[in-house]
């Protein structure tokens, strides 16, 4: 019995005690110092361009800046485009660059330590295109010929946008249009016209030719002489990788000691189209050469109706022998001259007039002979162009190159020295 209570009484104390203790209640912590810190949101900065460019005038742009930063700025700012904030709009107030030159600059848009660059372009000021002409009428005689308007302006180019009749052959160069027409062999005057444009600028240059006149004299004939192209071939021969350049269009090419024209060489005087082919000495004719009229209403200087003179020069004048020939070659004098002037005229001993002629040789090669000629041989001063555009001037007796002359590449190049015939000397 003692046993049992006993068994009881320890039967209490393990399960009864034990049912009268509350067990902890198990729940999560709502904070504390073993909670981790909410993670800070990533600064996002955009800005609507980051290349901005302007115009010469200036201007006003906005670009608009999206940032989930609570303040954004601006910092180096351009002094000639400024920018201002206006609440999510930057707007930029470019001035007008007033200079010559292009400019460039930037700034930054900050925004919690994020920065984005903005780039500034302004072009440079644009100069208003100017265009002028030497001329806008071009007038032709019947027997046709060749004819320069020089253009001017300010523009990095210019065009010839409408086309010529056949009758007119039009070459436009770097400062200048050479126009070339056909003998006229109706008795009705003919014209055309083109237009020069530069920019938005355009000029129209009207072109008349005269009728042919019922006159039959060969000296009324004008220029059929210069009307086989020859003078273009000629022309392109001295103005093509010239020497020396004028401002007025003229072009020189030949012997140079420094900057001055001295030795032998070949010019084309732009304003009036003449060509002079033959010895310079400080930058003046001088010496043996060819000048070439090419204008109706010209003249050699002093000789009416002298198209042509071959014979010697000094400082820039005619001055010794020398011979004049009219529109189409027909001989007209054979003199001495002084100071420009004719100061005598007589015939050589065994002189026909008929044989002698300044004419133009055509070859089958392309190449071509200007110069003086006697009985149809090439016999005088005289110039050889070859296809490729090189130039041989010289003396020629009986058909061949005779004494001192000088060869002119395409290129410029100069070869000076005494020829027989094909054979060369230094």
């Amino acid at each position: 019995m003692k046993r049992i209570i006993t068994l009881m009484l320890a039967g209490f104390f393990l399960f009864g005690a034990d049912a009268q203790i509350k067990k902890p209640t198990t729940s999560v912590p709502s904070g504390g110092e073993n909670t981790p810190s909410p993670k800070p949101k990533a600064i996002s900065l955009h800005v609507s361009e980051t290349e901005v460019y302007f115009a010469a005038k200036g201007g006003v742009k906005t670009l608009t800046v999206r940032t989930n930063a609570s303040s954004w700025s601006v910092s180096a700012e351009s002094s000639w485009c400024p920018a201002k904030k206006s609440g999510t709009s930057l707007i930029l107030n470019c001035a007008a660059n007033i200079s010559s030159s292009l400019r460039d600059d930037y700034f930054y848009v900050n925004a919690g330590g994020k920065q984005v660059r903005v780039s500034i372009r302004q072009q440079a000021k644009q100069e208003s295109i100017s265009l002028s002409l030497s001329t806008t009428e071009v007038v032709f005689e019947a027997g046709g010929g060749t004819e320069t308007v020089n253009v001017y302006t300010n523009a990095a180019s210019w065009s010839t946008p409408v086309g010529v009749a056949s009758w007119i052959t039009k070459t436009h160069y770097s400062t200048y249009i050479s126009l070339s027409a056909s003998a006229n062999t109706s008795t009705d005057e003919r014209t055309d016209y083109f237009n020069v444009q530069a920019g938005d600028e355009i000029i129209r240059v009207n072109i008349k030719q005269k009728g042919k006149s019922s006159s039959t004299n060969e000296n009324n004939i004008k220029f059929s002489l210069l009307s086989d192209g020859w003078y273009i071939k000629l022309k392109e021969a001295i103005i093509n990788n010239p020497s020396y350049s004028y401002s007025d269009g003229s072009k020189y090419k030949g012997q140079m000691t420094g900057t001055t024209f001295s030795g032998l060489g070949a010019v084309f005087f732009a304003g009036s189209g003449s060509i002079y082919v033959g010895s310079w000495s400080n930058d003046k004719r001088h010496g043996q050469g060819i000048y070439i009229v090419n204008k109706d209403d010209y003249h050699i200087s002093n000789c009416p109706n002298c198209k042509f003179y071959t014979g010697r020069w000094e400082e820039g004048l005619k001055s010794g022998y020398g011979t004049c020939y009219g529109p189409n070659g027909v001989f007209i004098d054979y003199g001495t001259y002084t100071n420009d002037y004719p100061s005598s005229s007589y015939t050589p001993d065994g002189y026909e007039e008929s044989s002698y002629r300044f004419k133009t040789i055509n070859y089958d090669s392309g190449n071509k002979y200007i110069g003086e000629t006697k009985d149809g041989q090439r016999h005088g001063l005289g110039i050889f162009l070859w296809g490729n555009g090189g130039l041989w001037f010289g003396g020629w007796q009986d058909g061949i190159r005779d004494g001192y002359g000088i060869y002119i590449d395409y290129n410029g190049s100069i070869t000076t020295g005494s020829w027989d015939g094909d054979t060369y000397s230094p």
